[in-house]
């Protein structure tokens, strides 16, 4: 563990993820298990990123993780850039549509996130997540 926080009323863990060998933040309410605590100081300096709360659900599952690619329109880019940050554009359009791409574990978490912004954005790659959106949506017709 790096990091015990408090955000939006739950308790957050920031520490390595030995099975994904990366920094990740875990939910103590569902944490299971010992945990296991490593010597101090026996990890590199970390930046500051690394421990911040990463509010992004969608990047926390048990799905494969994957790329998703999605278009935004003009009017929402300049609140996705700033929630998701620069490095996730991939594409600035001539019309101020922004391509952002997103590493997603979680299918349905993103699904619902992209859906705050309504009919403004589109899911371009992969296939199966743009197919799956749109029968999703019809669904419900």
């Amino acid at each position: 563990p790096l990091r015990a926080v408090f955000k939006r009323g739950r308790w957050y863990l920031v520490g390595y993820d030995l099975d994904k060998k990366g920094i990740r933040n875990f939910r103590v309410d569902r944490i299971e298990g010992k945990v296991e605590l490593g010597e101090i100081n026996s990890f590199d300096s970390l930046n500051k990123e690394d421990l911040q709360l990463s509010v992004f659900p969608w990047r926390y599952g048990e799905e494969d993780n994957f790329k998703v690619t999605m278009q935004v329109e003009a009017l929402h880019a300049p609140w996705i850039v700033n929630y998701l940050g620069e490095n996730s554009v991939k594409e600035i359009n001539a019309d101020g549509s922004v391509v952002i791409e997103e590493e997603v574990n979680d299918w349905k978490s993103f699904r619902s996130f992209a859906l705050t912004f309504l009919d403004g954005v589109k899911i371009l790659t992969p296939e199966k997540s743009k197919e799956d959106m749109e029968t999703w949506l019809r669904s419900f017709l």
